[in-house]
């Protein structure tokens, strides 16, 4: 009779933990695959690169629009790129990181914005030794955050691959302050109705 009783506090407890994990989940309504957009851009422009030109590999940091989130969106975003170049793709990336490439990137005097050239970004690449570097920047609008990035080849600073996703931005929340917009307002901004016309 005991173990009955034992067994069925047992279901009970684990079912209140499934409840619990549910609720969990919807809460934070974070996309089980946030990073589907990043990674299947990453898959369709490294099909054109020869498996060659996969080694010697460096990814700068992308810079975020919105400075003051640089340190929250900037790096998760880049890790999520080296991991899906190394693991996913078998690219062979130089040991030195991000955080490296950015010491570089302030030693000779290259702001974030300078970035955006593609020679800038060779010379950064040839600084830290790398057959071809991968930097790019990251826009925040509305509900969704967009994602541009390039592969440059440093030798001769040509454009390998050049990506471009969009990310919920809702999925980011533990990552960067979200709050859903509200739903657009028909009439004059004061909230009446607009005057309909009399003709």
């Amino acid at each position: 009779m005991n173990l009955c009783l034992g067994d069925s506090r047992i279901r009970r407890i684990f079912a209140c933990a499934l409840m619990l994990c549910a609720i969990l989940i919807c809460d934070t309504g974070f996309s089980q695959d946030r990073w589907a957009g990043i990674r299947n851009e990453i898959a369709r422009i490294v099909q054109k690169i020869p498996i060659e030109e996969r080694s010697g590999v460096a990814v700068l940091e992308l810079k975020v629009e919105e400075e003051e989130l640089q340190g929250r969106l900037g790096k998760p975003v880049t890790d999520e790129i080296v991991r899906c170049l190394c693991m996913d793709h078998n690219f062979k990336l130089l040991e030195r990181g991000p955080l490296y490439l950015n010491a570089i990137k302030d030693e000779i005097k290259i702001g974030f914005s300078d970035l955006m050239d593609q020679n800038t970004v060779a010379q950064v690449g040839k600084w830290a030794g790398a057959k071809s570097i991968v930097a790019g920047t990251i826009i925040l609008e509305d509900d969704l955050i967009r994602v541009h990035f390039r592969m440059i080849r440093v030798e001769n600073a040509e454009i390998m691959g050049v990506a471009s996703c969009e990310l919920a931005k809702k999925d980011f929340g533990d990552f960067i302050p979200y709050k859903a917009l509200p739903p657009p307002v028909s009439g004059c901004e004061s909230g009446f109705p607009s005057p309909k016309r009399v003709d």
